[in-house]
């Protein structure tokens, strides 16, 4: 899978430094459209991390967009492909096993595991409540 973010023109003062960043970025095209020149990067799945530094720059931008596999998808589909990939990517280069929690704060490149096993001997067992005994009627 991949995420195409593309985005137009704007006054936003940090836009021509947006654009010199997606510049430098393997999969960044331009479209020359009568409304507009039309910018944009395609991200594969190995480069989530800089999706999510583009996405964070241009997220409140009016004349961005999002497309997974070709699809024009919401901002909030968006973000969520590229929290899931994050996940993923973690996972892989971290080698969570099960019992390890996702931390994404930690990036890909530091930080320990985090333990969830702590957590789960305080879990106390939740009994059945029987409706009629305390006053419910079916």
């Amino acid at each position: 899978m991949n995420l195409r973010i593309e985005f137009t023109a704007n006054r936003s003062p940090t836009f021509q430094r947006v654009l010199e960043i997606c510049r430098g970025l393997n999969g960044y095209s331009e479209k020359v459209m009568p409304s507009g020149t039309v910018y944009g990067v395609t991200f594969n799945d190995d480069e989530i991390w800089s999706a999510e530094a583009v996405r964070d720059m241009v997220h409140k931008w009016k004349g961005r967009a999002y497309y997974i596999d070709g699809k024009l998808v919401s901002g909030l589909i968006g973000f969520r492909f590229i929290w899931d990939e994050a996940r993923k990517e973690w996972e892989r280069v971290m080698g969570a096993q099960k019992g390890y929690a996702f931390d994404p704060l930690k990036g890909p490149h530091g930080g320990a595991v985090n333990e969830r096993l702590t957590f789960a001997k305080d879990i106390i067992a939740a009994q059945r409540v029987d409706g009629n005994a305390i006053g419910f009627k079916d």
